[in-house]
């Protein structure tokens, strides 16, 4: 059944762009929560906070220079590269591709279960 779906939506055009940009809004939304639950369970939570909080501005600013770069042009989404994407776009990107990160980072971390890839919290 998922191939048919798979194929389906590779009849569709657009549709590649269109699930990774759910997948991204996705992401960003559950992380946002996550978020939000920190705040509110705060000071033990503030390690949570600041991590997260710099997942998202360092994502932002690898978008910022990577568009600024000179191969800014290599990425397009939606046939934006993302050397000629507004402030508003680029930050959009940014906070999606670091609430990807982090999702990434709680899936190994949800299968390791020895924490082999454990790391001390940023803040104690």
């Amino acid at each position: 059944m998922l191939s048919q779906l798979a194929q389906e939506a590779g009849a569709i055009e657009g549709a590649p762009l269109a699930i990774a940009g759910f997948v991204g809004l996705s992401a960003l939304t559950w992380k946002l929560v996550d978020f939000l639950r920190m705040l509110v369970s705060l000071p033990g939570s503030k390690s949570g906070v600041v991590t997260q909080a710099l997942a998202w501005v360092g994502a932002i600013a690898a978008v910022w220079l990577y568009g600024e770069s000179q191969v800014g042009d290599t990425v397009t989404i939606s046939g934006i590269s993302l050397e000629t994407m507004d402030a508003p776009t680029k930050m959009l990107v940014g906070l999606a591709l670091g609430s990807i990160a982090s999702v990434a980072v709680d899936f190994k971390q949800a299968l390791d279960g020895k924490d082999d890839a454990s790391k001390p919290p940023l803040l104690k």
